[in-house]
Protein backbone atom coordinates (compact mmCIF):
# COMPACT_ATOMS: atom_id res chain seq x y z
CA UNK A 1 0.00 0.00 0.00
CA UNK A 2 0.99 3.46 -0.90
CA UNK A 3 0.68 6.19 1.72
CA UNK A 4 -2.19 7.68 2.26
CA UNK A 5 -4.59 5.59 0.28
CA UNK A 6 -4.26 2.69 -2.55
CA UNK A 7 -3.75 4.23 -5.84
CA UNK A 8 -7.35 4.37 -6.96
CA UNK A 9 -9.50 5.00 -10.00
CA UNK A 10 -11.91 7.97 -9.09
CA UNK A 11 -14.99 7.61 -9.84
CA UNK A 12 -16.51 11.16 -11.42
CA UNK A 13 -19.87 9.94 -12.87
CA UNK A 14 -22.53 12.71 -13.37
CA UNK A 15 -26.65 12.27 -13.52
CA UNK A 16 -26.34 11.69 -17.04
CA UNK A 17 -26.31 7.76 -18.54
CA UNK A 18 -24.51 7.17 -21.79
CA UNK A 19 -27.29 7.73 -24.90
CA UNK A 20 -27.02 4.90 -28.09
CA UNK A 21 -25.11 7.86 -29.81
CA UNK A 22 -22.35 7.95 -27.19
CA UNK A 23 -21.86 4.35 -27.12
CA UNK A 24 -21.28 4.14 -30.99
CA UNK A 25 -18.14 6.04 -30.34
CA UNK A 26 -16.82 3.17 -28.37
CA UNK A 27 -18.53 0.26 -31.11
CA UNK A 28 -15.72 -1.89 -32.97
CA UNK A 29 -12.71 -4.23 -32.03
CA UNK A 30 -10.12 -2.65 -29.73
CA UNK A 31 -6.86 -5.00 -29.34
CA UNK A 32 -4.67 -4.62 -26.58
CA UNK A 33 -1.13 -2.47 -27.46
CA UNK A 34 0.31 -1.74 -24.55
CA UNK A 35 -0.10 -2.20 -20.41
CA UNK A 36 0.91 -0.68 -17.67
CA UNK A 37 0.63 -1.67 -13.91
CA UNK A 38 0.09 0.92 -11.55
CA UNK A 39 -0.60 -0.37 -7.98
CA UNK A 40 -0.40 -4.07 -6.85
CA UNK A 41 0.59 -7.37 -8.57
CA UNK A 42 1.20 -7.97 -11.99
CA UNK A 43 -1.77 -9.87 -13.01
CA UNK A 44 -1.44 -11.04 -16.81
CA UNK A 45 -5.70 -11.47 -17.06
CA UNK A 46 -6.41 -8.01 -15.03
CA UNK A 47 -7.29 -7.24 -18.70
CA UNK A 48 -8.40 -8.67 -21.74
CA UNK A 49 -6.27 -8.89 -24.68
CA UNK A 50 -9.20 -8.26 -27.30
CA UNK A 51 -12.39 -5.96 -26.59
CA UNK A 52 -15.55 -6.22 -28.94
CA UNK A 53 -17.86 -3.85 -28.25
CA UNK A 54 -21.21 -3.31 -29.85
CA UNK A 55 -24.52 -1.16 -29.35
CA UNK A 56 -27.81 -1.65 -30.10
CA UNK A 57 -30.56 1.47 -28.59
CA UNK A 58 -29.83 1.55 -25.39
CA UNK A 59 -27.53 -1.10 -24.80
CA UNK A 60 -23.52 -2.07 -25.16
CA UNK A 61 -22.36 -5.44 -25.51
CA UNK A 62 -18.96 -6.28 -24.71
CA UNK A 63 -16.90 -9.02 -25.66
CA UNK A 64 -13.26 -9.69 -23.74
CA UNK A 65 -11.07 -12.29 -25.15
CA UNK A 66 -7.52 -13.16 -23.64
CA UNK A 67 -4.84 -16.05 -24.43
CA UNK A 68 -5.61 -16.04 -28.09
CA UNK A 69 -9.53 -17.58 -27.87
CA UNK A 70 -9.32 -19.83 -24.98
CA UNK A 71 -11.15 -17.31 -22.77
CA UNK A 72 -14.08 -15.38 -23.46
CA UNK A 73 -16.88 -13.58 -21.33
CA UNK A 74 -19.62 -11.65 -22.19
CA UNK A 75 -21.34 -8.06 -20.55
CA UNK A 76 -24.12 -5.95 -21.87
CA UNK A 77 -24.73 -2.81 -19.74
CA UNK A 78 -27.96 -0.97 -19.70
CA UNK A 79 -27.18 3.18 -20.77
CA UNK A 80 -30.79 3.91 -21.20
CA UNK A 81 -31.24 5.38 -17.55
CA UNK A 82 -31.10 2.33 -15.69
CA UNK A 83 -29.13 2.64 -12.56
CA UNK A 84 -26.97 -1.12 -12.81
CA UNK A 85 -27.72 -4.25 -14.91
CA UNK A 86 -27.30 -7.94 -13.09
CA UNK A 87 -26.16 -10.72 -14.61
CA UNK A 88 -24.16 -14.31 -14.01
CA UNK A 89 -20.65 -14.92 -15.67
CA UNK A 90 -19.35 -17.50 -16.42
CA UNK A 91 -18.34 -18.90 -13.55
CA UNK A 92 -21.54 -18.74 -11.76
CA UNK A 93 -20.91 -15.42 -9.81
CA UNK A 94 -23.65 -12.39 -10.11
CA UNK A 95 -22.48 -9.23 -11.40
CA UNK A 96 -23.70 -5.94 -11.03
CA UNK A 97 -22.58 -3.17 -13.34
CA UNK A 98 -23.03 0.54 -12.96
CA UNK A 99 -21.84 2.81 -15.35
CA UNK A 100 -21.68 7.03 -15.59
CA UNK A 101 -20.84 9.48 -17.79
CA UNK A 102 -17.67 11.44 -17.55
CA UNK A 103 -16.78 12.89 -20.54
CA UNK A 104 -19.45 13.73 -23.62
CA UNK A 105 -19.04 10.64 -26.19
CA UNK A 106 -15.49 10.03 -24.78
CA UNK A 107 -15.21 8.68 -21.54
CA UNK A 108 -17.27 6.51 -19.22
CA UNK A 109 -17.33 5.16 -15.45
CA UNK A 110 -18.22 1.71 -14.72
CA UNK A 111 -18.40 0.16 -11.35
CA UNK A 112 -19.33 -3.76 -11.14
CA UNK A 113 -19.43 -6.10 -8.13
CA UNK A 114 -18.91 -9.85 -8.26
CA UNK A 115 -20.43 -12.52 -5.59
CA UNK A 116 -21.47 -15.46 -5.57
CA UNK A 117 -24.49 -16.34 -7.47
CA UNK A 118 -26.47 -17.33 -3.81
CA UNK A 119 -27.00 -15.74 -1.05
CA UNK A 120 -27.33 -11.77 0.44
CA UNK A 121 -24.57 -9.19 1.15
CA UNK A 122 -21.66 -11.74 0.09
CA UNK A 123 -19.77 -9.44 -2.27
CA UNK A 124 -16.33 -11.43 -3.00
CA UNK A 125 -14.12 -8.17 -5.41
CA UNK A 126 -15.22 -4.70 -6.95
CA UNK A 127 -13.73 -3.43 -10.02
CA UNK A 128 -14.00 0.51 -10.57
CA UNK A 129 -13.54 1.40 -14.20
CA UNK A 130 -12.62 4.40 -16.69
CA UNK A 131 -13.22 3.79 -20.39
CA UNK A 132 -11.66 6.72 -22.23
CA UNK A 133 -11.58 7.02 -26.25
CA UNK A 134 -9.05 9.59 -27.92
CA UNK A 135 -9.68 12.04 -29.52
CA UNK A 136 -9.04 10.53 -32.87
CA UNK A 137 -11.31 7.38 -31.52
CA UNK A 138 -7.99 5.01 -33.25
CA UNK A 139 -7.45 4.18 -29.60
CA UNK A 140 -9.30 3.31 -25.98
CA UNK A 141 -7.57 3.54 -22.59
CA UNK A 142 -9.20 1.34 -19.77
CA UNK A 143 -8.36 1.59 -16.37
CA UNK A 144 -9.42 -0.75 -14.08
CA UNK A 145 -8.67 -1.29 -10.28
CA UNK A 146 -9.66 -4.62 -8.88
CA UNK A 147 -9.90 -5.38 -5.09
CA UNK A 148 -10.94 -8.42 -3.47
CA UNK A 149 -13.42 -8.44 -0.02
CA UNK A 150 -12.03 -11.62 1.18
CA UNK A 151 -8.47 -11.44 0.65
CA UNK A 152 -7.16 -7.67 1.18
CA UNK A 153 -3.77 -9.18 -0.99
CA UNK A 154 -5.80 -9.68 -4.34
CA UNK A 155 -6.01 -5.79 -5.32
CA UNK A 156 -4.27 -4.40 -8.25
CA UNK A 157 -4.44 -0.90 -10.72
CA UNK A 158 -3.63 -0.99 -14.46
CA UNK A 159 -4.04 0.61 -17.34
CA UNK A 160 -4.17 -0.55 -21.06
CA UNK A 161 -4.41 1.11 -24.41
CA UNK A 162 -5.92 -0.67 -26.80
CA UNK A 163 -5.80 -0.16 -30.98
CA UNK A 164 -9.05 -0.42 -33.01
CA UNK A 165 -8.49 -3.05 -35.65
CA UNK A 166 -10.88 -4.55 -38.19
CA UNK A 167 -11.49 -8.35 -38.87
CA UNK A 168 -9.35 -8.91 -41.32
CA UNK A 169 -6.74 -7.82 -38.84
CA UNK A 170 -8.16 -9.57 -35.91
CA UNK A 171 -7.32 -12.81 -38.15
CA UNK A 172 -3.94 -12.10 -39.22
CA UNK A 173 -2.48 -11.46 -35.85
CA UNK A 174 -4.10 -14.98 -35.21
CA UNK A 175 -2.27 -16.53 -38.25
CA UNK A 176 0.73 -18.53 -36.22
CA UNK A 177 2.92 -21.26 -37.81
CA UNK A 178 5.92 -19.12 -38.80
CA UNK A 179 6.69 -16.78 -36.01
CA UNK A 180 10.13 -15.84 -34.34
CA UNK A 181 12.80 -18.38 -35.03
CA UNK A 182 14.79 -19.12 -31.86
CA UNK A 183 18.72 -20.57 -32.10
CA UNK A 184 19.31 -23.91 -30.14
CA UNK A 185 22.78 -25.04 -29.23
CA UNK A 186 24.73 -22.06 -29.50
CA UNK A 187 26.93 -20.59 -26.51
CA UNK A 188 26.77 -16.71 -25.57
CA UNK A 189 30.09 -16.24 -27.83
CA UNK A 190 28.80 -18.18 -30.93
CA UNK A 191 25.22 -16.55 -30.85
CA UNK A 192 27.54 -13.07 -31.08
CA UNK A 193 29.27 -14.14 -33.49
CA UNK A 194 26.16 -15.31 -35.45
CA UNK A 195 24.75 -11.85 -35.28
CA UNK A 196 27.73 -9.91 -36.10
CA UNK A 197 28.79 -12.49 -39.18
CA UNK A 198 24.93 -11.73 -40.32
CA UNK A 199 25.36 -8.12 -39.44
CA UNK A 200 21.61 -8.58 -37.69
CA UNK A 201 20.63 -7.63 -33.77
CA UNK A 202 20.48 -10.07 -31.14
CA UNK A 203 17.55 -10.30 -29.28
CA UNK A 204 17.42 -12.45 -25.81
CA UNK A 205 14.10 -13.87 -24.37
CA UNK A 206 15.16 -14.29 -20.67
CA UNK A 207 12.64 -16.40 -18.88
CA UNK A 208 11.95 -18.82 -16.44
CA UNK A 209 9.81 -21.76 -16.35
CA UNK A 210 7.16 -20.86 -13.76
CA UNK A 211 7.06 -17.60 -14.82
CA UNK A 212 3.23 -17.72 -16.38
CA UNK A 213 3.74 -14.35 -18.83
CA UNK A 214 6.58 -16.18 -20.26
CA UNK A 215 4.69 -19.02 -21.19
CA UNK A 216 1.59 -16.57 -22.49
CA UNK A 217 4.44 -14.87 -24.99
CA UNK A 218 5.45 -18.50 -26.09
CA UNK A 219 1.85 -19.69 -26.74
CA UNK A 220 0.66 -16.29 -28.22
CA UNK A 221 2.92 -13.83 -29.36
CA UNK A 222 6.19 -15.18 -30.73
CA UNK A 223 4.10 -18.19 -32.98
CA UNK A 224 2.37 -14.96 -34.75
CA UNK A 225 3.67 -15.10 -38.54
CA UNK A 226 4.04 -10.94 -39.04
CA UNK A 227 6.06 -11.06 -36.06
CA UNK A 228 8.03 -13.85 -36.98
CA UNK A 229 8.60 -12.42 -40.27
CA UNK A 230 9.73 -9.14 -38.82
CA UNK A 231 11.86 -10.13 -36.14
CA UNK A 232 13.70 -13.37 -38.65
CA UNK A 233 14.72 -10.49 -41.01
CA UNK A 234 16.58 -8.10 -38.56
CA UNK A 235 17.15 -10.18 -35.41
CA UNK A 236 19.10 -13.07 -34.46
CA UNK A 237 16.96 -14.43 -31.43
CA UNK A 238 17.62 -16.75 -28.74
CA UNK A 239 16.22 -18.03 -25.02
CA UNK A 240 17.85 -18.31 -21.93
CA UNK A 241 16.40 -19.85 -18.78
CA UNK A 242 16.97 -17.74 -15.75
CA UNK A 243 16.12 -20.43 -13.31
CA UNK A 244 17.61 -24.85 -13.45
CA UNK A 245 15.22 -27.86 -13.43
CA UNK A 246 16.23 -31.23 -13.13
CA UNK A 247 14.28 -31.66 -16.65
CA UNK A 248 16.61 -29.04 -18.66
CA UNK A 249 17.80 -30.19 -22.12
CA UNK A 250 21.27 -29.52 -22.97
CA UNK A 251 20.61 -26.61 -25.20
CA UNK A 252 19.00 -24.96 -22.46
CA UNK A 253 22.25 -26.01 -19.97
CA UNK A 254 24.68 -24.39 -22.42
CA UNK A 255 23.36 -21.12 -21.89
CA UNK A 256 23.56 -21.18 -17.59
CA UNK A 257 26.40 -19.27 -17.57
CA UNK A 258 24.79 -16.57 -20.29
CA UNK A 259 21.88 -16.88 -17.81
CA UNK A 260 23.96 -15.75 -14.78
CA UNK A 261 25.82 -12.89 -16.66
CA UNK A 262 22.90 -11.10 -18.14
CA UNK A 263 21.23 -11.45 -14.64
CA UNK A 264 24.22 -9.96 -12.62
CA UNK A 265 25.25 -7.26 -15.72
CA UNK A 266 21.52 -5.77 -16.87
CA UNK A 267 19.93 -6.58 -13.02
CA UNK A 268 17.42 -8.22 -13.92
CA UNK A 269 14.62 -8.70 -11.30
CA UNK A 270 11.45 -9.31 -13.40
CA UNK A 271 10.44 -11.72 -16.27
CA UNK A 272 9.88 -11.95 -19.10
CA UNK A 273 13.18 -9.57 -19.71
CA UNK A 274 13.97 -8.71 -22.77
CA UNK A 275 17.48 -7.66 -24.22
CA UNK A 276 18.89 -6.54 -27.42
CA UNK A 277 21.62 -6.02 -28.56
CA UNK A 278 23.76 -4.45 -31.90
CA UNK A 279 25.29 -6.61 -34.25
CA UNK A 280 28.99 -5.64 -32.16
CA UNK A 281 27.40 -7.10 -29.46
CA UNK A 282 26.96 -4.11 -27.56
CA UNK A 283 23.59 -4.11 -25.12
CA UNK A 284 21.14 -1.34 -27.02
CA UNK A 285 17.67 -1.78 -25.61
CA UNK A 286 15.87 -3.14 -22.94
CA UNK A 287 11.99 -3.72 -21.78
CA UNK A 288 10.14 -6.26 -19.34
CA UNK A 289 6.72 -7.84 -19.16
CA UNK A 290 4.11 -9.61 -21.25
CA UNK A 291 3.43 -7.46 -24.25
CA UNK A 292 0.97 -8.08 -27.05
CA UNK A 293 2.20 -8.62 -30.82
CA UNK A 294 1.83 -4.60 -31.64
CA UNK A 295 3.89 -3.70 -28.43
CA UNK A 296 6.48 -6.07 -29.29
CA UNK A 297 6.87 -5.23 -33.12
CA UNK A 298 7.49 -1.41 -31.40
CA UNK A 299 9.63 -2.83 -29.38
CA UNK A 300 11.55 -4.69 -32.00
CA UNK A 301 12.17 -1.30 -33.91
CA UNK A 302 12.49 0.70 -31.47
CA UNK A 303 16.03 -1.58 -30.59
CA UNK A 304 16.52 -0.73 -34.58
CA UNK A 305 16.28 3.24 -34.17
CA UNK A 306 19.52 4.81 -32.39
CA UNK A 307 16.91 7.67 -31.27
CA UNK A 308 15.04 5.11 -29.18
CA UNK A 309 17.92 2.91 -28.19
CA UNK A 310 17.30 2.96 -24.04
CA UNK A 311 21.00 2.10 -23.25
CA UNK A 312 22.20 4.79 -26.16
CA UNK A 313 19.99 7.13 -24.38
CA UNK A 314 21.02 6.80 -20.65
CA UNK A 315 24.99 7.08 -22.41
CA UNK A 316 24.28 9.92 -24.04
CA UNK A 317 22.99 11.42 -20.79
CA UNK A 318 26.18 10.27 -18.63
CA UNK A 319 28.24 11.67 -21.01
CA UNK A 320 26.24 14.98 -20.71
CA UNK A 321 25.24 15.11 -24.22
CA UNK A 322 21.19 14.59 -23.45
CA UNK A 323 20.00 18.70 -23.05
CA UNK A 324 17.78 19.57 -20.54
CA UNK A 325 14.70 20.30 -22.91
CA UNK A 326 15.23 16.69 -23.68
CA UNK A 327 15.38 15.08 -20.11
CA UNK A 328 11.40 14.47 -19.64
CA UNK A 329 10.88 12.65 -22.98
CA UNK A 330 13.46 10.84 -22.21
CA UNK A 331 12.07 10.11 -18.41
CA UNK A 332 9.26 9.24 -20.22
CA UNK A 333 10.81 6.49 -22.21
CA UNK A 334 12.54 4.90 -19.28
CA UNK A 335 9.42 4.37 -17.30
CA UNK A 336 7.59 2.48 -20.73
CA UNK A 337 10.61 0.04 -20.40
CA UNK A 338 10.29 -0.39 -16.45
CA UNK A 339 13.65 1.22 -15.78
CA UNK A 340 12.86 3.26 -12.83
CA UNK A 341 16.28 3.80 -11.57
CA UNK A 342 17.86 5.41 -14.51
CA UNK A 343 14.60 7.80 -15.33
CA UNK A 344 14.79 9.04 -11.46
CA UNK A 345 18.25 9.84 -12.10
CA UNK A 346 17.62 11.80 -14.97
CA UNK A 347 14.10 13.61 -13.45
CA UNK A 348 16.04 14.77 -10.52
CA UNK A 349 19.36 15.57 -12.96
CA UNK A 350 16.48 17.82 -14.71
CA UNK A 351 14.79 19.50 -11.65
CA UNK A 352 18.35 19.91 -9.77
CA UNK A 353 19.76 21.42 -12.79
CA UNK A 354 16.92 23.00 -14.79
CA UNK A 355 13.96 23.70 -12.42
CA UNK A 356 15.69 24.51 -9.89
CA UNK A 357 17.26 27.74 -11.12
CA UNK A 358 14.13 29.12 -12.57
CA UNK A 359 12.56 31.71 -11.44
CA UNK A 360 9.66 31.62 -8.74
CA UNK A 361 7.13 32.04 -11.30
CA UNK A 362 8.68 29.73 -14.02
CA UNK A 363 9.54 26.88 -11.50
CA UNK A 364 6.05 27.08 -10.31
CA UNK A 365 4.16 26.90 -13.44
CA UNK A 366 1.86 24.29 -13.34
CA UNK A 367 3.79 21.80 -16.20
CA UNK A 368 7.41 21.81 -13.94
CA UNK A 369 5.13 20.84 -10.90
CA UNK A 370 3.15 17.68 -12.79
CA UNK A 371 6.53 16.60 -14.20
CA UNK A 372 7.90 16.42 -10.28
CA UNK A 373 5.12 15.09 -9.11
CA UNK A 374 4.72 12.15 -12.23
CA UNK A 375 8.64 11.22 -10.08
CA UNK A 376 7.40 12.14 -6.95
CA UNK A 377 10.18 8.78 -5.83
CA UNK A 378 12.81 11.61 -6.82
CA UNK A 379 11.99 14.29 -3.90
CA UNK A 380 13.25 14.45 -0.74
CA UNK A 381 12.50 16.55 2.13
CA UNK A 382 15.36 18.70 1.74
CA UNK A 383 14.50 19.74 -1.96
CA UNK A 384 12.95 23.13 -2.75
CA UNK A 385 9.46 21.62 -4.30
CA UNK A 386 8.93 19.76 -0.60
CA UNK A 387 9.17 23.20 1.12
CA UNK A 388 6.75 24.74 -1.52
CA UNK A 389 4.33 21.79 -0.44
CA UNK A 390 4.83 22.40 3.24
CA UNK A 391 4.86 25.99 4.05
CA UNK A 392 2.70 27.40 1.15
CA UNK A 393 0.25 24.40 0.48
CA UNK A 394 -2.74 27.13 -0.58
CA UNK A 395 -1.07 28.87 -3.05
CA UNK A 396 0.36 25.22 -4.05
CA UNK A 397 -3.05 23.52 -4.57
CA UNK A 398 -4.69 26.85 -6.19
CA UNK A 399 -1.98 25.91 -8.98
CA UNK A 400 -2.56 21.99 -8.89
CA UNK A 401 -6.06 21.03 -6.75
CA UNK A 402 -7.76 20.84 -3.51
CA UNK A 403 -5.87 18.73 -0.96
CA UNK A 404 -2.35 17.95 -3.46
CA UNK A 405 0.19 19.83 -1.21
CA UNK A 406 -1.25 17.05 1.62
CA UNK A 407 -1.04 14.39 -0.57
CA UNK A 408 2.66 15.35 -1.98
CA UNK A 409 4.10 15.57 1.79
CA UNK A 410 2.49 12.93 3.17
CA UNK A 411 4.07 10.90 0.37
CA UNK A 412 7.72 12.49 0.36
CA UNK A 413 7.63 12.02 4.34
CA UNK A 414 6.52 8.51 4.44
CA UNK A 415 8.91 6.88 1.83
CA UNK A 416 11.86 9.10 3.76
CA UNK A 417 11.54 8.56 7.14
CA UNK A 418 9.02 5.96 7.64
CA UNK A 419 9.38 3.13 5.17
CA UNK A 420 13.00 2.58 6.10
CA UNK A 421 12.46 2.42 9.77
CA UNK A 422 9.42 -0.51 8.62
CA UNK A 423 11.15 -2.07 6.55
CA UNK A 424 14.33 -2.22 8.87
CA UNK A 425 11.82 -3.84 11.64
CA UNK A 426 10.66 -6.38 9.43
CA UNK A 427 13.89 -7.54 8.39
CA UNK A 428 15.04 -7.78 12.27
CA UNK A 429 11.78 -9.00 13.41
CA UNK A 430 11.03 -6.38 15.95
CA UNK A 431 8.94 -3.59 16.51
CA UNK A 432 9.90 -0.29 14.81
CA UNK A 433 10.78 2.34 17.11
CA UNK A 434 8.07 4.75 17.18
CA UNK A 435 8.63 7.47 18.63
CA UNK A 436 12.17 7.81 17.20
CA UNK A 437 10.79 8.03 13.65
CA UNK A 438 8.14 10.28 14.80
CA UNK A 439 10.23 12.79 16.32
CA UNK A 440 12.48 12.87 13.01
CA UNK A 441 8.93 13.42 10.67
CA UNK A 442 8.24 16.02 13.32
CA UNK A 443 11.80 17.76 12.43
CA UNK A 444 10.93 17.10 8.27
CA UNK A 445 7.28 18.40 8.85
CA UNK A 446 5.27 19.56 11.90
CA UNK A 447 3.10 17.26 14.68
CA UNK A 448 -0.28 16.71 12.42
CA UNK A 449 1.90 15.17 9.57
CA UNK A 450 3.92 13.45 11.37
CA UNK A 451 0.60 11.59 13.68
CA UNK A 452 -0.87 11.20 10.13
CA UNK A 453 1.75 9.35 8.96
CA UNK A 454 2.47 7.39 12.26
CA UNK A 455 -1.12 6.09 12.20
CA UNK A 456 -1.27 5.13 8.73
CA UNK A 457 2.18 2.92 9.37
CA UNK A 458 0.93 1.72 12.35
CA UNK A 459 -2.29 0.47 10.63
CA UNK A 460 -0.48 -1.24 7.85
CA UNK A 461 2.08 -2.62 10.40
CA UNK A 462 -0.31 -4.33 12.81
CA UNK A 463 -2.16 -5.29 9.73
CA UNK A 464 0.67 -7.30 8.34
CA UNK A 465 1.14 -9.00 11.59
CA UNK A 466 -2.37 -10.41 12.01
CA UNK A 467 -2.98 -8.55 15.05
CA UNK A 468 -6.46 -7.65 14.97
CA UNK A 469 -7.07 -5.62 17.62
CA UNK A 470 -4.58 -2.78 16.79
CA UNK A 471 -4.95 -3.38 13.32
CA UNK A 472 -8.70 -1.85 14.08
CA UNK A 473 -7.64 0.56 16.35
CA UNK A 474 -5.24 2.47 14.44
CA UNK A 475 -7.32 1.85 11.15
CA UNK A 476 -9.98 4.09 12.88
CA UNK A 477 -6.98 6.65 14.63
CA UNK A 478 -5.85 7.50 10.93
CA UNK A 479 -8.99 7.74 9.42
CA UNK A 480 -10.54 9.98 11.82
CA UNK A 481 -7.33 12.22 11.33
CA UNK A 482 -7.80 12.48 7.64
CA UNK A 483 -11.34 12.25 7.77
CA UNK A 484 -12.21 15.90 7.84
CA UNK A 485 -10.37 16.86 5.10
CA UNK A 486 -10.52 13.28 2.78
CA UNK A 487 -13.78 13.65 0.23
CA UNK A 488 -12.34 10.51 -1.67
CA UNK A 489 -15.57 8.29 -1.87
CA UNK A 490 -13.46 5.05 -2.13
CA UNK A 491 -11.28 5.62 0.26
CA UNK A 492 -13.99 6.41 2.71
CA UNK A 493 -16.09 3.31 1.55
CA UNK A 494 -13.17 1.17 1.89
CA UNK A 495 -12.65 1.86 5.38
CA UNK A 496 -15.66 1.63 6.09
CA UNK A 497 -16.16 -2.32 4.48
CA UNK A 498 -12.83 -2.72 6.56
CA UNK A 499 -14.27 -1.91 9.88
CA UNK A 500 -17.32 -4.06 8.96
CA UNK A 501 -15.60 -7.01 7.63
CA UNK A 502 -12.62 -7.36 10.53
CA UNK A 503 -15.13 -6.05 13.84
CA UNK A 504 -17.54 -7.74 15.64
CA UNK A 505 -17.04 -4.34 18.46
CA UNK A 506 -20.04 -2.03 18.67
CA UNK A 507 -17.89 0.97 19.61
CA UNK A 508 -15.65 -0.08 16.68
CA UNK A 509 -18.93 -0.54 13.78
CA UNK A 510 -19.99 2.93 15.28
CA UNK A 511 -16.91 4.84 14.73
CA UNK A 512 -17.11 3.91 10.88
CA UNK A 513 -20.61 4.95 10.07
CA UNK A 514 -19.71 8.57 10.04
CA UNK A 515 -17.13 7.73 7.20
CA UNK A 516 -20.22 6.22 4.77
CA UNK A 517 -22.16 8.60 5.84
CA UNK A 518 -19.70 11.24 4.38
CA UNK A 519 -19.82 9.45 1.34
CA UNK A 520 -23.11 9.62 0.99
CA UNK A 521 -23.15 13.14 0.99
CA UNK A 522 -20.61 13.60 -1.31
CA UNK A 523 -21.59 10.99 -3.64
CA UNK A 524 -25.50 13.08 -3.41
CA UNK A 525 -24.06 16.40 -4.00
CA UNK A 526 -22.35 14.94 -7.51
CA UNK A 527 -25.52 13.08 -8.17
CA UNK A 528 -23.63 9.88 -8.59
CA UNK A 529 -26.46 7.42 -8.43
CA UNK A 530 -24.03 4.32 -9.63
CA UNK A 531 -21.93 4.53 -6.46
CA UNK A 532 -24.60 5.48 -4.00
CA UNK A 533 -26.13 2.22 -3.87
CA UNK A 534 -22.99 0.56 -2.62
CA UNK A 535 -22.06 2.98 0.15
CA UNK A 536 -25.50 2.75 1.60
CA UNK A 537 -25.31 -0.62 1.61
CA UNK A 538 -22.10 -0.49 3.71
CA UNK A 539 -23.51 2.35 5.82
CA UNK A 540 -26.59 -0.34 6.28
CA UNK A 541 -24.00 -3.58 7.05
CA UNK A 542 -22.67 -1.30 10.02
CA UNK A 543 -25.89 -0.67 11.14
CA UNK A 544 -27.28 -3.51 11.36
CA UNK A 545 -23.66 -5.61 12.12
CA UNK A 546 -23.93 -2.93 15.42
CA UNK A 547 -27.58 -3.90 16.39
CA UNK A 548 -29.19 -0.85 15.05
CA UNK A 549 -31.51 -2.34 12.18
CA UNK A 550 -34.10 0.44 12.13
CA UNK A 551 -32.02 3.01 11.48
Amino acid sequence: MKPHGILLICLLATSSYITSAQTNNFSGIWKLAQREVLAGGTYTNGLPDVVIISSVSAKMFFEYRSRGDASISKEELSVGGKDFVESITDSKRKRISRAGWISENKSFTKLVSFSSASGENNIEFFRNEVWMLSDDQKYLSISREHRSVKNTDEKFAMTGVYRKITAEELEIDKATGKGIKFEEGLAWSQLLEKAQTENKFLFVDCYATWCRPCKEMDEYVYPVDRLGEFMNSHFISVKVQSDSTKNDVQTVKLLYPAARMLERTYDIKSLPTYLFFSPDGKVVHRSVGKLEVEGFLTLAKEALDPDKQLYTLINNWKKGKVKYVDMPASVKLLKTKSDKKNALAIARDYMIGHLNKLSEVDFLKKENLVFIGENIDMVVTKDKVYQYYLKQPKKMDLIMDKGYSNRFVNIVLYREKMAPVINLAKKDNKEPDWKKVNQEMIRASDKTFAEENLAFAKMNWYGDKKDLKNSIRYTIEYVNLVFPKNDNVNFLNSMAMDIFLKSNNKAELESAIPWAEKGIQVLRKQNDHAFLAMVIDTKANLLYKAGKPAE
